[in-house]
């Protein structure tokens, strides 16, 4: 597979069982970019203005799907989401058919005030080559 460029989806499972779904765009259109590598990584993000895909600790899963790729995180395997802001957290693949390597990049959101550190998904990363 050449390098995808979009649009992802993205499902988060809250620990209560209802899902939310979001689209994340790619920022860059590969195609255009002289000497760009067919599988160099893209960036992807939430192109919903309206609302932040909020990542809570007590999430059950985050999946990420292309249709043919699939990642998922489950809320188990992270003690504390807030411990990964300001850093890259990898996805691991949900599939043998998936080769491509996620990772989603956390910051902590401009909330409303009612959590004191609500942590959003600020971008994906997939790349191609699998590192």
């Amino acid at each position: 597979m050449s390098t995808y460029q979009g649009p992802l989806l993205v499902f988060v499972t809250a620990a209560d069982g209802e899902t939310s779904m979001f689209t994340f765009e790619s920022l860059l259109d590969v195609d255009e970019e002289v000497g760009e590598a067919e599988d160099a990584p893209v960036t992807f993000v939430n192109n919903d203005i309206q609302r932040d895909c909020l990542l809570e600790d007590a999430f059950a899963t985050l999946r990420i799907s292309t249709g043919e790729w699939e990642w998922q995180l489950k809320g188990s395997d992270v003690a504390c989401v807030s411990d990964h802001v300001g850093s890259r957290l990898q996805i691991p693949a949900a599939n043998d058919s998936t080769t491509a390597t996620a990772w989603v990049d956390l910051e902590v959101a401009d909330g409303d005030g009612e959590i004191d550190e609500e942590v959003l998904i600020a971008s994906l990363v997939i790349d191609p080559s699998g590192e």
